[in-house]
């Protein structure tokens, strides 16, 4: 949900995709919108490596620096 919009639809320029690690229920996210499926999978594998680092990948300020190595890598 974007705002009070549930029906707007999430633009590529924003984000790609996102990974939320946790022990029970890890979730990786991809955005679909106006993306080719090699894009797609790329962000899917992408995602897929800071969970497999144990890691949530999300651009907050806050975490910046902490995801800044697993970028690297």
């Amino acid at each position: 949900m974007v705002g009070n919009n549930t029906h707007r639809p999430l633009a590529r320029s924003e984000f790609r995709g996102f990974a939320l690690h946790d022990a029970m229920a890890p979730l990786v996210f991809v955005n679909t919108h106006d993306d080719s499926l090699a894009g797609q999978f790329f962000t899917f594998f992408h995602e897929l490596a800071h969970l497999l680092r144990g890691e949530t990948a999300l651009d907050i300020p806050d975490l910046r620096a902490e995801t800044a190595g697993a970028e690297r890598w």
